[in-house]
């Protein structure tokens, strides 16, 4: 299967295959998944090198209140969604995978209808907005310790998707990276 991979915000294409995704990735493309990550347009501030993000508010702080349901403009989120959906086209795509901002980012281009993956997997996704439902196969994966994404904005996430499969891992917002962990992943993607 192969997998156009979306980061999360202030990370970069670079970072999110070679540190955050590292061991996921390994063990996804020893089994014969090929993984594509793509980098988003647009920057933003972060500790990281080279920052980027998918959409963002005038302010930091609302950027950050967003995630937590507050009803900011989202800018350069169409913008995002159009690069997206043009990657999408043009490669051949099977599956998304999405983190954080990446995981919601592939929840708007599913409820818009813009795309159609055979599956789809969100590591600490987040959404707040209407719920329309789709048959699309989906992995939600919740971080147990998240100090960002809460339980509730996690869960309106999962209920996107009629024929979703959660499971959680311990530690925060991050990417799971626990031979279990992987194992549970590289069984619903086979």
């Amino acid at each position: 299967m192969r997998w156009l991979c979306l980061h999360g915000y202030g990370q970069n294409a670079k970072l999110f295959q070679t540190q955050r995704m590292k061991r996921l990735a390994q063990a996804l493309e020893k089994s014969g998944h090929i993984l594509d990550f793509l980098e988003a347009p647009w920057d933003c501030q972060a500790p990281n090198p080279n920052p980027k993000c998918w959409w963002y508010c005038s302010t930091p702080e609302q950027t950050l209140d967003s995630v937590h349901g507050k009803a900011y403009p989202r800018l350069g989120l169409e913008q995002s969604l159009d690069l997206i959906c043009q990657k999408w086209e043009s490669g051949n795509y099977s599956g998304l995978l999405g983190f954080s901002q990446g995981a919601q980012v592939i929840c708007e281009l599913i409820q818009a209808g813009r795309v159609r993956p055979e599956k789809v997997i969100l590591i600490c996704g987040f959404w707040h907005q209407k719920i329309s439902p789709v048959e699309i196969p989906a992995l939600c994966i919740e971080a147990e310790s998240d100090q960002l994404v809460s339980k509730e904005a996690f869960g309106r996430m999962t209920q996107l998707f009629l024929n979703s499969i959660q499971i959680s891992f311990r530690g925060p917002h991050s990417i799971p990276s626990r031979r279990a962990d992987l194992n549970r992943i590289l069984k619903w993607v086979s």
